[in-house]
């Protein structure tokens, strides 16, 4: 599983730096063409600028000239004031009206030259706020996406993870799991005593074998169900052993008298069935001080049923 996670989590990280490469240059290809832009803009303002700058010039010669006009007129006009008066006032009448046909038009096209500089300004405008949050925006995006894909990496790992477990659980569940075991010397156990069957005959899908030899306790390592069974051969009156699983009392035999003669031996023997999960123990207890008689005739046997 390790290896698993180590070969899975490279990967993703080449392909995240290869797809930031690839955001960052988009967003620059972005940059340059708005950049351009804008320097289409700042040309087509500076021709309209120049533009108006020439309609004011030609207004402020039409006024010279009609003033030159004006003056030469009241000069002229002074010998053939009362003939030509008329006539003047007609010139100078039509004169006002093509000024003031000429100002009206200028002064709307200037206003919409202007109104439409003011458009280009305010697109600009944004246009620049919008060029100055890119890299924000881009920033977050790429912060969004890597949350995006952990979570994406991570919930896949769990799944994995969750996957192999149950594999495993699966296979060894069924595994086959058996084990008789004998008591290797004769000796008096005490009240209490845990009984250890240290001379192992049989054994089979069991790793802490080392464990049970030493204390006497079997511990499951693979759940299912288990036919416990043990006999005790003694010479004590009214001895009795206990099957315990766990802290749990699932089997006892008691010993009825015997003989007085400590040469009488007899046998008493415990059957269960148990449930046992992972780490649950299996033990045989003496329920009082009693001879337990070696020479494979006081035993122990496991074994999973399913």
């Amino acid at each position: 599983m390790n290896a698993l996670s180590s070969s899975v989590g490279s990967e993703p990280e080449s392909l995240l730096t290869c797809s930031k490469f690839h955001f960052e240059e988009k967003v620059l290809e972005k940059l340059v063409r708005l950049e351009h832009k804008i320097e289409i803009y700042e040309e087509s303002a500076k021709r309209w600028d120049n533009s108006i700058v020439s309609k004011l010039e030609k207004m402020d010669e039409v006024l010279k000239r009609s003033k030159i006009f004006m003056e030469s007129v009241q000069f002229a006009q002074k010998p053939e004031h009362l003939r030509l008066n008329e006539s003047y006032s007609e010139i100078v009448d039509s004169l006002k009206r093509q000024l003031e046909n000429e100002t009206e038009l200028y002064g709307e096209q200037i206003k919409n030259l202007l109104n439409s500089f003011s458009l280009k300004i305010h697109e600009f405008t944004e246009a620049e706020k919008k060029r100055e949050n890119a890299p924000e925006l881009m920033q977050l995006t790429f912060i969004q996406e890597q949350k995006r894909f952990n979570h994406s990496f991570d919930q896949m790992g769990e799944n994995i993870k969750a996957i192999s477990n149950r594999t495993i659980q699966e296979m060894v569940s069924g595994r086959k799991v058996a084990m008789t075991a004998c008591v290797l010397n004769s000796g008096t156990k005490p009240s209490g005593s845990v009984v250890k069957f240290d001379d192992v005959l049989t054994q089979v899908g069991i790793n802490n074998i080392a464990s049970f030899r030493k204390s006497g306790q079997f511990t499951s390592e693979v759940k299912g169900l288990y036919l416990v069974s043990a006999w005790i051969y003694t010479t004590t009156n009214y001895g009795h052993f206990y099957i315990y699983k766990n802290q749990m009392i699932i089997g006892r035999i008691v010993f009825n008298y015997i003989s007085t003669s400590a040469t009488v031996e007899t046998t008493g023997t415990a059957v269960v069935a148990v449930e046992l999960q992972i780490g649950d123990t299996v033990r045989i207890q003496t329920g009082k001080s009693m001879t337990i008689i070696s020479s494979k005739r006081s035993c122990f046997t496991i074994a999973k049923l399913n």
